[in-house]
């Protein structure tokens, strides 16, 4: 068996059980209110790649979710909205019964909660730092790094979150 790294794919599935391990109530770069979230892979323990087993128990993934959009320190009323719709579903999946309040969520509530979640792979090429002249013309990423004998672009992969559907064991049991 070997260990998750990101040069494996991520196997796709609605069957992972997660654990939020953090939930911090904070401003986003943008200045907007947020949750950011860190959870781990619960269950399953492992799974295959190619002809692998992978370890993936513990991998980390983190998101966050908008409470409230601001627009030059104005509430937008309609991000807001579905900003709050989202935040909602969060709440309902993790059983969350407190009262939601956009300018200061039970961030706690979630911390220690297992639910199952679709993750799916996010590949990414990887990518250079930015030259001078790059920063310079406001790039913030370099050129696509290539592999020097294949010729092939480098390539990382990481778990995404794609939809938590309800409250899991805390030991993980996974379904179907």
């Amino acid at each position: 068996m070997i260990e998750y790294n990101s040069s494996i794919p991520w196997s796709k599935d609605s069957n992972y059980v997660i654990r939020c391990l953090a939930a911090n109530f904070a401003p986003s770069k943008a200045g907007n209110p947020m949750l950011a979230f860190e959870y781990e892979v619960v269950a399953p323990t492992e799974m295959e790649s190619g002809s692998d087993k992978v370890n993936i128990a513990g991998v980390k993934l983190r998101t966050w979710q908008v409470c409230q959009t601001l627009e030059d320190g104005v509430v937008n009323e309609e991000k807001s909205a579905k900003n709050k719709e989202a935040l909602a579903k969060l709440y309902t999946a993790f059983g969350i019964t407190t009262e939601l309040n956009v300018e200061n969520p039970d961030s706690q509530a979630f911390v220690g909660k297992c639910v199952y979640a679709l993750l799916y792979d996010e590949e990414t090429e990887q990518r250079k730092s930015p030259t001078a002249e790059q920063l310079k013309a406001g790039q913030r990423q370099g050129d696509i790094m290539y592999n020097p004998v294949t010729k092939q672009p480098l390539k990382r992969h990481a778990p995404k979150i794609g939809e938590i559907y309800g409250l899991a064991p805390v030991g993980g049991s996974v379904g179907v």
